[in-house]
């Protein structure tokens, strides 16, 4: 459950799309122990633009939480493959972390390729959660880690 104690814990929640150019970002949803957090659907290609954006900031309970994640991928007309434009896949994933009282969690969820040639083309994204832990240094929350080393080199 979200809490609004200023000491308490904190979560940041980033997202990345480490997939390459042939599939296109259409929907990000997260919800945190079941509460929504974002459910943004891609317009004017403001996901497809984002390689890593933020999907939450914010105080947590202290304990243990679990991350839902659905996201939505379309394939692109690529190079010599433009039947892969005709693809698309719904990829569902959870993340289970614990909040600790004084501290941040950074939860890195990464949408990546998984698989070789042998393996189907829907088959191959896949979703890798990171958790670090931070001290949250000042209650007020800006003792924020680094967000993420490319947020800053977003394609």
């Amino acid at each position: 459950l979200l809490s609004g104690n200023l000491a308490g814990a904190r979560a940041i929640v980033m997202h990345k799309t480490d997939l390459g150019s042939a599939w296109k970002l259409e929907q990000a949803y997260y919800a945190l122990d079941g509460t929504k957090l974002m459910n943004r659907t891609d317009k004017d290609n403001d996901l497809k633009e984002k390689r890593v954006f933020q999907v939450y900031d914010g105080s947590v309970s202290p304990g243990s939480h679990s991350l839902s994640i659905l996201v939505k991928y379309k394939g692109t007309s690529v190079g010599i493959f433009p039947y892969f434009k005709g693809y698309s896949g719904d990829i569902k994933s959870s993340c289970d972390f614990r909040a600790e009282e004084g501290k941040i969690a950074q939860v890195k969820v990464s949408v990546y390729p998984e698989g070789g040639v042998a393996e189907s083309i829907e088959q191959r994204p896949q979703v890798k959660c990171e958790v670090e832990y931070f001290e949250n240094l000042r209650g007020d929350g800006a003792g924020t880690p680094d967000e993420n080393e490319d947020a800053g080199n977003q394609e």
